[in-house]
């Protein structure tokens, strides 16, 4: 969400795009404190809302974004969430 706020203002760029295991790595602990219906609470709220950023975003930052590489997939979040879903269900999560 903060990535694609910090796209639609300043514009996206190939060094933007942040290294997603430092930031799973780093919030893991935390995440373990969390009790399953939170988790579900959390990641449900958090899909809606990075939905609703990615539906408002204009063309041009869009088109900006999927030209910086791995950004068509970033902005179709379905791919994204399957691939963390196929983990959860083959007890492959960290």
């Amino acid at each position: 969400m903060l990535l694609l706020d910090h796209w639609r203002k300043h514009g996206a760029a190939a060094d933007d795009h942040p290294d997603d295991d430092i930031l799973n790595d780093a919030l893991v602990d935390e995440w373990r404190l969390l009790t399953v219906r939170q988790v579900g609470r959390l990641a449900v709220s958090g899909a809606k809302a990075v939905n609703t950023a990615v539906e408002e975003l204009d063309a041009k930052t869009a088109d900006a974004i999927i030209a910086v590489g791995d950004g068509n997939r970033l902005l179709h979040r379905g791919a994204h969430r399957r691939e963390h879903l196929d983990e959860i269900e083959g007890g492959t999560t960290t």
